[in-house]
């Protein structure tokens, strides 16, 4: 009972299999509660007697969030190298020597950590010349190994609407990086992304020029908001497809990523998300039938193309 925030707070509560969600509109706007709190008595009894319902799968996103952190290789040698160059800094040769090796262990410790972020059907690519320093010949394809072996997820979270990557209280613009199946797509200059669910394309997405998507379809949609080109347009993908976000080494900015409005956390330089299709979706009661209600709130409840009908041609002569 409530309004769309309240169904998109209880499918996080189930990081997993989510029950089906019976919702009663309460709220302001309501486009997911598709029940009149008015008949919940009624509605109850008819789901409880076990009565035909028509139940609406959605899809939602699990998004994976990777923290880069400087390697202890990497930072001991900087330790070493400083207290060398302290103790002779006319050696000049041994000092261009000793920063070659802490370059070599520093690049060979992030190829190992990012190597397997994006992944598809037994390989992977790792373009650590785009998120990364001193990664500009680093793009390799190896066999899939384990998942476990390479870097774990710091947070994932299962998501209902969309994922939001953002600048935050930062002034200037947002540089990230944009991965699909281990493919660079593009750079995005811009306030921030969105990636969002059909379910999601009504909401946040919608409002930054995103387009409708039917909730029957597993798409994923990809709005930039605000972008610094004007042909950055949204982007409609199947939801088959492994998308990872980079905010990259040369960003002048970090940023801010939430899930589903919650969840709020920095996104620092060289940190990571992978966004893939969740395997556990959240189930809804329809009123009528998916498809119905989907129109039904289009227009009922967003007055989508609502507007004041053209007078005939007669009434003007």
């Amino acid at each position: 009972m409530g309004g769309d925030g309240t169904v998109l707070y209880t499918a996080s509560m189930f990081q997993h299999q989510v029950p089906p969600i019976v919702a009663f509109h309460l709220g302001s706007l309501g486009f997911l509660t598709n029940f009149s709190f008015d008949s919940f008595k009624p509605t109850m009894t008819n789901i409880l007697k076990g009565e035909g319902m028509n139940i609406n799968i959605r899809m939602r996103l699990q998004c994976s969030v990777y923290k880069y952190r400087e390697p202890a290789t990497y930072s001991t040698n900087i330790q070493k190298l400083v207290r060398d160059v302290a103790s002779d800094s006319e050696d000049d040769e041994a000092f261009e020597a000793l920063k070659e090796q802490v370059e070599f262990e520093r690049r060979t410790e992030i190829k190992r950590k990012v190597k397997e972020m994006d992944s598809k059907m037994g390989s992977e690519v790792a373009d650590l010349g785009v998120c990364h320093d001193y990664g500009q010949n680093l793009i390799t394809r190896v066999p899939k190994p384990r998942l476990e072996e390479f870097m774990t997820p710091t947070d994932s979270w299962q998501v209902l609407n969309e994922v939001t990557v953002d600048r935050g209280s930062n002034a200037g613009m947002l540089q990230l990086e944009l991965f699909v199946d281990g493919n660079h797509v593009t750079t995005i200059l811009a306030d921030g992304l969105v990636i969002a669910t059909a379910t999601g394309s009504t909401a946040y997405s919608l409002s930054i020029g995103g387009s409708l998507i039917h909730p029957d379809k597993n798409s994923i949609i990809i709005s930039p908001i605000a972008p610094h080109s004007l042909t950055a347009r949204p982007m409609i993908i199947p939801g088959t497809k492994h998308l990872r976000i980079c905010v990259p080494s040369a960003s002048r900015t970090t940023a801010w990523a939430s899930f589903d409005g919650r969840y709020r956390q920095e996104l620092a330089r060289g940190d990571s998300i992978m966004i893939t299709a969740s395997k556990y979706p959240a189930v809804t009661i329809c009123r009528r039938d998916q498809s119905t209600d989907w129109f039904t709130g289009l227009t009922q409840v967003l007055n989508w193309n609502s507007r004041v009908m053209q007078k005939p041609l007669g009434s003007h002569l």
